[in-house]
Formats: C-alpha cells, structure tokens, sequence
C-alpha cells in the first residue's frame, strides 16, 4: 500500500513539475524573444540622436500624464511632495530608456552618455526654459534638447574613449 501511495504520489509530482516546465519553458522563449530583438547598428551620432528624440517625447509624455493625474486627483497641477517624486520617476525611467536603446544600436558608454544627457536637460530646463516647458512647447523643446544632450554627451564620451591613458 505505501509503495503504491509512493508511486501515486511521484506521477503527480512529475505532472506538476511537467507544468511548471512548460510554463517556464514557454514563458522563457517569449522573454527570449524580446532578449534577442536587435535594434539596427548606426553610428554613435546617429543613435543618439534617435535616442534623445525618443527619451525627450517619453519625459514629455510622462509629464503630461502626471499633470493630468495630478489636475483629476488633487485639483491642481502641483503636486507638491509627490510632483517632486514624479520628477525623479521620470528622470529614471527616462534615463534607463536612453541606455536600453544606446546599447540596442551598439554604443558603447550608454550609461554615462544617458546619464550626462539627462543631467544637462534637466540643467538646461530648469535654469532657461522653465516657463516653456510647462506649455505646449514642450513637446518640441524637450526631444530637442534631448538630441542636442545625447549627441553631445556622445561626443564627449568618444573623445574621452579615445585618450590614451597615463599610468
């Protein structure tokens, strides 16, 4: 009896390990998939600039959304505490997009080009464009200084990549 009880009891483990095999296995190729998807190698410049656009239009779309959330829930466009914690959120979120996409095209250093190019917009918005990054404007103005940022971060990266160095 507890030989058959054994028996019973390992084929229902062995179906329930089979199922989590599967679901693991499907699961994982469709990770696998996403992990595999290549973006086109370009020239550093150029992913860059690609780069900047598309993290620009993602800071502005992220902004809008919390504005409008902060407009339906709290009445106002402020946010005061929270609006400060938004901005950190998109500046991340931001940032780790501009280094998923510079390593997608194949450029080296994505870390401190997205790093550095999110710092200077931030700079740049908050010391000239302040009032027309809170209008329609904005949508223009922040995928612009983030192309200029990206490719000039870019820059700096590939010249200081290029210096010898001294030991």
């Amino acid at each position: 009896m507890a030989a058959r009880a054994r028996l019973v009891g390992s084929r229902v483990g062995d179906r329930g390990r089979d199922f989590s095999f599967a679901t693991k296995q499907r699961f994982g190729s469709g990770l696998g998939w996403l992990r595999d998807l290549r973006l086109p190698y370009l020239s550093p410049l150029r992913a860059a600039a690609i780069t900047g656009l598309v993290a620009g239009l993602l800071a502005v779309a992220l902004g809008y959304l919390s504005y409008e959330l902060f407009s339906f829930t709290r009445g106002t466009t402020a946010g005061g505490i929270w609006g400060a914690i938004v901005l950190v959120v998109v500046a991340v979120v931001t940032y780790a997009v501009g280094e998923l996409l510079l390593s997608g095209f194949g450029v080296d250093h994505g870390r401190f080009i997205s790093s550095l190019s999110i710092m200077l917009v931030l700079v740049f918005i908050l010391t000239f464009f302040l009032e027309l990054a809170a209008g329609r404007a904005a949508w223009i103005l922040i995928p612009v200084l983030g192309m200029i940022s990206f490719m000039a971060s870019c820059r700096v990266a590939l010249l200081v990549g290029d210096q010898p160095t001294r030991r």
